[in-house]
């Protein structure tokens, strides 16, 4: 891929994210050069964020999901057909990214616990207490850290 085709791709991408609608201020603002409305463009991902000279009219908004009973960053929707079923979590590695994820849990013990201390490295359970820093005998990590799981 040249660095033409790759420009394209991330132009593309950011013309999917970004949203542009017109909008008109209830008080219309009328100037020497005639009056004028109000264009908002809204960055739904933080990543792609554009960078626009402070002279530029054109001005953004980054826009977080928020949910606001909870408020807790949400991650952003996607299409149907981008799912991937994933029916046994064992074989999934260790990925730093939002899932959304679909399931049915049941209590069948109502006295058990509902987590367990881990490896942050490869999730596998550990004896030691929250926050512990520890030599994992599964990965073989020499700082891993205990997290609840």
């Amino acid at each position: 891929m040249n660095t033409q085709e790759k420009k394209d791709l991330r132009n593309k991408r950011r013309r999917e994210l970004y949203a542009q609608r017109k909008i008109e201020p209830k008080k219309k603002v009328t100037r020497l050069q005639g009056s004028s409305g109000w264009t908002v463009k809204v960055v739904v991902a933080e990543k792609f964020s554009p960078r626009i000279a402070q002279k530029s009219p054109t001005k953004y908004q980054n826009l977080l999901l928020m949910d606001t009973e909870l408020s807790c960053k949400l991650c952003i929707p996607t299409d149907e057909k981008d799912f991937t079923e994933i029916r046994n979590i064992q074989g999934v590695k260790t990925v730093k990214q939002f899932f959304w994820i679909k399931g049915k849990a049941s209590v069948t013990v109502l006295n058990q616990n509902y987590w367990y201390m881990s490896c942050n490295n490869c999730n596998k359970i550990s004896s030691e207490n929250y926050g512990d820093i520890y030599h994992c005998v599964f990965c073989k990590c020499l700082e891993a850290q205990a997290i609840p799981r």
